[in-house]
């Protein structure tokens, strides 16, 4: 039997930030158009892989935490790989619109939607209580 993770309220964010990046319908009705104020809500997910933890750097240190095993981390990796290719070329002045307009943003979707499948696969209801 797998043991539970460390953080199923952390495992809980990765999945709402996952979702919001894969689904790009989404992403026009809450981030284009929504009343979220002046802070950007891919700014938060940004935040979120790279300031708040540690993904940006090794994906594989959450495994046990907030992360099942290797494959999440992978998928992780591959996604925040290019989050960071997206923000070194780009810069971090661009609104969510222009961001959801590069011409990498195909890509960031589709690794978030991949990334989102490996991470659902495994059930929120696995995570254990934390404890």
């Amino acid at each position: 039997m797998e043991q539970p993770i460390q953080y199923p309220s952390m495992r809980s964010e990765l999945i709402t930030y996952l979702e919001e990046l894969a689904d790009l319908e989404y992403q026009r009705r809450h981030w284009l158009g929504g009343s979220h104020g002046a802070k950007s809500m891919f700014d938060y997910a940004v935040h979120f892989f790279f300031d708040d933890t540690d993904l940006g750097e090794d994906p594989s240190a959450y495994i046990g935490v907030f992360l099942f095993d290797q494959s999440e981390a992978e998928h992780l990796s591959k996604l925040v790989n290019v989050l960071d290719v997206l923000i070194d070329r780009h810069g971090t002045t661009c609104n969510d619109q222009q961001f959801t307009q590069l011409p990498e943003w195909p890509q960031v979707t589709r690794l978030a939607h991949e990334a989102l499948e490996a991470c659902r696969g495994r059930g929120l209801d696995r995570c254990g209580d934390g404890e």
